[in-house]
């Protein structure tokens, strides 16, 4: 199986970098890799993750990594990264290098419904979904 990006996923991937790399580069760099590597698991198990609400006739799973959503779909030969949003507001926020990752889950897990609920309100997000499935 193999990965690929979205040209919507690459565009959140490099507007990510770009809002953490205004303060803090070498953070910027770490979190994007963080954030590659979550999708690069995802080929050892694909469907190992739960379908987004509202867009579970797409095959759209999610993945969680910090505030940040990992939207995508799984293939015959392929899983393919279709967005990768902030899940509390339209911009990106910086991820914490301080908190534990005990800490980051918990409060992911307790923010989960309404990360997924606003990341599939982002502008364009429905439409990117519906070009990715054709």
């Amino acid at each position: 199986m193999i990965l690929e990006f979205s040209n919507e996923a690459e565009n959140d991937l490099e507007q990510i970098a770009d809002y953490i790399a205004a303060d803090d580069p070498r953070r910027a760099l770490s979190f994007m890799r963080e954030l590659r590597s979550m999708c690069e698991d995802l080929i050892d198990c694909p469907n190992g993750f739960t379908l987004a609400p509202r867009y579970e006739h797409y095959g759209i799973r999610r993945r969680v990594h910090g505030n940040y959503l990992i939207f995508y779909r799984v293939e015959s030969t392929k899983v393919v990264i279709v967005h990768v949003l902030h899940g509390r507001s339209r911009s990106p926020s910086k991820p914490s290098s301080a908190c534990s990752r005990r800490d980051m889950a918990l409060s992911t897990l307790s923010m989960v419904p309404t990360l997924v609920t606003k990341a599939a309100r982002a502008p364009g997000f429905r439409r990117s979904i519906d070009r990715a499935m054709k």
